[in-house]
């Protein structure tokens, strides 16, 4: 019998910290009066426990609004949460249930093993589950699915909810272009903001083409109505929006049936209804019409110049030398596209061999499909990489927890405003007086928020944004070459003389395709 060792017990002696740095985080919907009245009532009650809780010191109440629970990627104020929880900023995270922290599984467990990584622990109220005492992730992966269960049953009811508002031309729109205010599910012109779409629309029918107004726009420091710079983009969605005559397009987009929930342009799958008359116009008909005509007359005459241009000019470098490559047609009619230094030097000077021009565009087509399919597996995993990577320490404006705090002030106004209306103290119109001032606040302080919480974002993390904005904006299948998708995808292609070309893609990515290579060059 092996003799029993001596093993000598060293017991931990790190203090416990004095203070435990707590964050609620809290999310509702922001788009009825009864959600505001939960909005401040939760903030209210989050910021009381913490302060008078002894041996704890409040970091924040975290808060978002309006948003659903399914999918993580715009709310804004649980990335921030996760940041401040990466600066070393917090120690615990209190929220109300699974729910509100996430409706779908993987995401739920994948922060709470992101947190308990970093030392943090979540207390779910409700469940009653504290991750700092959890061994197992068994319980918190039952409540998760049965919170996602609950959340596509409460979207497939909203849903139907929606197409039944629709069908009578009462729902018209979550949020508020620029030139109107939302006010009591309604919209109102905002004549602060609407002078700006009566400018875009006189600019643009005087000859300014959509880069030059947004231009225009920006040094003028007249931001979009998220708070952002302007870019042609946004300029054409003011120029084409319907909703400027007084009318509305409802079900332009929809949300699909099945996790992971994605929100999808409507390109035919789902009814649409067209409301006249919805609410006051900014901009006449003639005028809209006659911006209408204008516009498709210009994107013809756009289309036809740019396909008299070649879309692989000063795309494709040699690997090997550094430079460009110019175009050639042989005798026989075949494209191809050599390296300037080979041409001008002779074989001897570079050994990367010319490439024909269908091998490319073939090439992009496979890439382009590649990435269409598996974005999921390789484009969002890198945009959260990187956005994890940047904001990991940084600091987050003061302003936003004083703002997070007077939303819940406002809020809590406007509820204390309805509950009077209700008992019949307050009229109508004195209703509608008070509440306009309140509701124009709520509206900047919450388009401050957003401009807060995207004025830091590096020129590659908006990139890449862009790149998966167009991707997912593309035909799930490309049959055939679309110089504008190359155009807004590929900032340029490296040759190589084994047989294969890599794409540097906007955002930072480069990725490689090869080519075969065919005989006759």
């Amino acid at each position: 019998m092996a003799a029993k060792k001596n093993v000598q017990i060293i017991h931990a002696t790190a203090p416990l910290p004095d203070i435990v740095r707590v964050a609620p985080y809290v999310r509702v919907s922001s788009l009825s009066d009864d959600q505001l009245h939960s909005f401040h009532l939760q903030y209210s009650h989050y910021h009381s426990l913490v302060t008078n809780t002894k041996g704890w010191a409040l970091v924040d109440v975290y808060a978002d609004e309006g948003l659903t629970g399914t999918r993580a990627d715009k709310r804004e104020d649980f990335k921030r949460l996760m940041r401040d929880c990466r600066a070393g900023k917090i120690d615990r995270v209190i929220v109300k249930s699974v729910s509100r922290f996430a409706r779908n599984v993987e995401d739920c467990l994948d922060n709470i093993r992101q947190l308990k990584a970093l030392g943090v622990s979540v207390y779910f109220e409700e469940e009653d589950i504290d991750t700092a005492h959890m061994t197992d992730e068994m319980i918190l992966s039952i409540r998760s699915v049965q919170a996602q269960q609950e959340s596509m049953v409460n979207s497939r009811n909203a849903n139907w909810s929606y197409q039944e508002r629709m069908r009578q031309g009462k729902f018209i729109t979550y949020h508020a272009p620029i030139g109107y205010i939302r006010v009591d599910g309604k919209l109102v012109v905002d004549e602060r903001t609407a002078p700006v779409v009566r400018r875009i629309f006189d600019e643009y029918l005087s000859g300014k083409g959509k880069q030059a107004i947004a231009n225009a726009l920006n040094r003028d420091a007249i931001p979009t109505s998220e708070g952002g710079p302007w870019h042609g983009t946004s300029v054409e969605y003011v120029l084409k929006n319907e909703k400027y005559i007084g009318d509305a397009l409802l079900q332009k987009h929809y949300t699909t049936d099945s996790l992971p929930f994605k929100e999808k342009r409507n390109q035919g799958e789902r009814p649409q209804y067209y409301v006249e008359a919805s609410h006051e116009p900014i901009i006449s008909k003639d005028k809209y019409y006659r911006a209408q005509e204008l516009f498709q007359w210009r994107n013809r005459f756009d289309r036809k110049k740019a396909s008299s241009q070649y879309p692989l000019t000063q795309k494709l470098k040699c690997e090997n030398c550094g430079t460009t490559f110019r175009r050639k047609v042989s005798t026989n009619g075949i494209i191809s596209w050599e390296c300037l230094k080979r041409n001008r030097h002779g074989v001897d000077s570079c050994p990367v061999a010319n490439v024909k021009e269908d091998e490319v565009y073939e090439a992009f087509i496979t890439l382009y499909n590649r990435l269409k399919k598996r974005k999921g597996e390789i484009l969002s995993p890198m945009l959260k990489y990187m956005e994890q990577a940047y904001t990991m320490g940084e600091d987050i404006p003061q302003e936003t927890v004083l703002i997070n705090a007077r939303i819940a002030e406002v809020s809590k106004k406007l509820a204390r405003l309805n509950g009077l209306a209700e008992k019949g103290v307050l009229s109508d119109a004195l209703l509608a007086k008070n509440r306009a001032p309140l509701e124009r606040e709520l509206y900047e302080l919450r388009q401050e928020k957003k401009r807060l919480q995207v004025r830091d974002d590096p020129e590659e993390i908006k990139e890449l944004r862009s790149l998966i904005r167009v991707i997912e904006a593309g035909p799930e299948i490309m049959m055939e070459f679309n110089a504008i998708l190359f155009n807004n995808m590929v900032h340029f292609i490296s040759v190589a003389k084994e047989d294969f070309l890599t794409f540097h893609l906007i955002g930072g990515l480069a990725l490689k395709e090869t080519i075969q290579r065919r005989t006759g060059r």
